[in-house]
This record gives C-alpha cells, structure tokens and sequence, in this order.
C-alpha cells in the first residue's frame, strides 16, 4: 500500500531538498527529538516498549522493515497516513485491540513532543490527532478469543513434541503466561533472580505501574519451569533465552518481539493462527475473577494500572461463566530427570550462536 505524500502548513508538496518523500526516512535532526522528549517523560520499561511500538509504525510507513523510531520524520505525517496506521493496526489480526491502542497512544505522544519544539503548528497538531482515535473492541471479539481448555492443551502439545531446550523454554513461557497474565514486556525482563523455584514464586516488574507483584505457580506450571531450568542452568541473568536452530541456548534476552513470534509458532502450529499472548493473559484474569477474588486483588495480580480495566474483565466473567478457571488445569507433563529443578549447567550455550555459526531461533 503505498502512503500519500506529506503536505505542509500551506497544502504544498515540500521540496525534497527539505522533506523526505512521503514523510518517511529522517533527514532533519531535529525530528528525532520528538521521539527523545517524548520517550525521556516515561519509565524506563515503557521507554523501550513504546519506541518498539513507534517502530512498528515507522517501518510500515516507510515500508523498510526495522525502521528506527528516531529514524523517522513524525512531524511530516499527514491525517491520510495517520488513517492508514489506524485501519492497518485495526483490521491485523496480530495486533490486540488494547496492543493497538497502545501504539495509537505512542504516535500521539510523540506528535504532541513535535509541537512542543515547533515542529509542527498547534493546527496541524489537531488535524494530525484526529484520525488517532481508540479503537473500540467489536461486541464479541473478547469472548471469541478467550482460549479454551482443548486449545490450551494443543498449545502444549506442540511443545511437547520438539525435544530441544525450545521446547522446553517455550513450554514454562505458556506456563507462565498462564500462571500469571504476564504482558510480553514483563516476561522478556524477566531474570532468573525474580523466579524463587523453593516455592515457585514469581516477582513481575510492570512497565505499567513501575511496580512488582508476585504470583505463585501451581504444581504443574512449577514442574514446567523446572524442565526448562534443567536445560538453562542456574547462570545469573535472563530468566527466558533465545534457543538456536541446533538447540543451542543464547545468553542473552528474548525481545518483546521475539516473544510474539514464540506465541504465534506455537498458535500456528496447533492450528490456533488467530490466538495471540493477550488471549492467554485474558484467560488468566478471567480465571481469577471466576475464582472469586476482589476487583481490588484482581487489579494487583494482573498489574491493570486502572480499575476500568478490571472492571471490563468482570462483566467478561460474568458471561462466560461456564469457561473459567479450567484453562488454567497446564496439561504440560514433561519427562523431567530425578535432579529437575535444582541448579545444572546448562544444555548448551552460547554468546551468538553455535560453532557452525547459525543463526538464532527466537
């Protein structure tokens, strides 16, 4: 799809000498201060996942995949492209409605950071933040994707059938994500530190409320962890890893989208394409409401900055009552040795790759 030529203040084309075409790569310093001022105002987790989500919208715009936020001439964005980014962000089905929104949200700020070093005019600033409205989740949509007991147990399924320590990783993944509602920021910061496997208790640290809660797992989803901490050894440092096609472990973070890709393989390959790591987080809300806690106790387990938020999950619950609780029931059963869970070395790891020089899976 190809994007309209930007305009300036006066309904002119700018001149290329002036303005990239189509308001794409950045040729003006200054633009990529809108980015900087706009990111420096929030917390440190934030910061990198909404520069993930501007880059999301650079790289589609410009249509050069891995396009830099700061590489991107934001104040050149006319309401047709900005329309574009909506629909686009609205009819992907990889992107949840509240994902979608979020990055609505980082567009916005960032806009508003041009006008505030004059980049673009307070008319202009209007215009560009019309088209940027919240998507509404359509009647229904939440209720068909919230993730049944049989779905969950083909997700598992298939990591049962890879024998590699990805099979492994991305089994405690589902696990945790069940066990807990992490977002997928929460879960690439995550650090072995933060996972006490005595108990099988698990301290998240929320991009949202720039505080930490505690989950505890359940036998089954602890039993998960312990497979994959066979593999990974009890090296200091991220608690998730990315593994490489000959099954070796890379020492070093899963990226938020790299746990997306992780998600959507697995949907994929169980015949789920549509089911996303939100509808797992979801179901894991879902299932402490149905279990009778507090919207007060709700709202901390799940990390909901606002109790608007929780609230909407609650007359969720309260129309699918018959379908609580029981996605939680992990079917994970992994064939775990007599030392599983106690600190080992690792399977196999490296710092780039393994020795044939392959490249990393997610």
């Amino acid at each position: 799809m190809s994007s309209p030529q930007p305009e300036s203040s006066n309904g002119q084309q700018p001149a290329p000498e002036s303005e990239p075409a189509g308001g794409e790569l950045l040729h003006e310093p200054l633009a990529g201060g809108a980015v900087r001022r706009y990111l420096a105002a929030l917390a440190p987790n934030s910061q990198r996942t909404l520069r993930q989500s501007l880059g999301i919208v650079a790289s589609y715009l410009s249509r050069q995949e891995g396009t830099l936020a700061e590489g991107y001439a934001w104040h050149t964005l006319t309401p047709a492209q900005l329309q574009q980014v909506r629909q686009y962000l609205r009819e992907n089905p990889g992107y949840a409605v509240a994902t979608a929104n979020k990055i609505l949200a980082a567009v916005r700020g960032v806009l508003r950071a041009a006008h505030d070093l004059q980049l673009i005019s307070a008319t202009n600033l209007r215009m560009t933040l019309a088209p940027l409205r919240i998507i509404q989740e359509e009647p229904g949509d939440a209720d068909d994707r919230l993730p049944t007991p049989s779905q969950v147990n083909r997700l598992f399924a298939v990591c049962q059938a890879d024998p590699t320590p990805a099979g492994a990783r991305d089994a405690a993944l589902l696990a945790t994500v069940l066990s807990s509602g992490l977002r997928r920021s929460e879960a690439a910061d995550l650090d072995l530190a933060d996972y006490d496997a005595s108990w099988g208790r698990l301290r998240i640290r929320s991009p949202v409320t720039d505080d930490s809660r505690l989950v505890v797992f359940s036998a089954a989803a602890r039993a998960t962890m312990n497979h994959w901490l066979a593999d990974r050894g009890d090296r200091a440092g991220p608690l998730l890893q990315p593994v490489n096609k000959s099954g070796a472990i890379i020492w070093r973070r899963l990226t938020d989208q790299a746990i997306y890709d992780i998600i959507r393989r697995l949907a994929q390959r169980a015949g789920l394409p549509h089911l996303t790591m939100r509808d797992l987080r979801r179901a894991y809300v879902v299932s402490l409401i149905a279990a009778g806690h507090t919207q007060e106790q709700v709202q901390q387990l799940a990390g909901h900055a606002s109790w608007l938020t929780t609230a909407a999950y609650q007359r969720m619950t309260q129309r699918l009552k018959q379908e609580t609780d029981r996605t939680l029931k992990l079917p994970y059963r992994p064939a775990l040795p007599k030392d599983a869970g106690k600190k080992t070395k690792p399977h196999s790891t490296t710092q780039s790759g393994d020795s044939h020089g392959s490249q990393p899976d997610d």
